[in-house]
């Protein structure tokens, strides 16, 4: 992701730490990498997330999401 946004010269803050110290603030856009554990997730998509323009999720397990695994034959 970082060398992606360097590639395409765009200005971007990495927090690492909890998300309710910059909850509410509006952002383009939310990657949510969160702890692995859903509350974990929803704290940050309830804290920033949500605000954003768009919102990107990291390891997410979903049932209603299809498998994309590329089949080997």
């Amino acid at each position: 992701m970082y060398a992606l946004l360097k590639k395409l010269n765009v200005s971007h803050t990495h927090y690492t730490r909890d998300s309710s110290y910059i909850k509410n603030q509006i952002f383009e856009l939310v990657f949510i990498d969160a702890d692995h554990s859903y509350d974990g997730v929803k704290t940050d998509w309830v804290n920033v997330g949500q605000f954003s323009k768009i919102c990107l999720f990291h390891d997410i397990n979903d049932i209603n999401v299809k498998n994309c695994e590329r089949d080997q034959d």
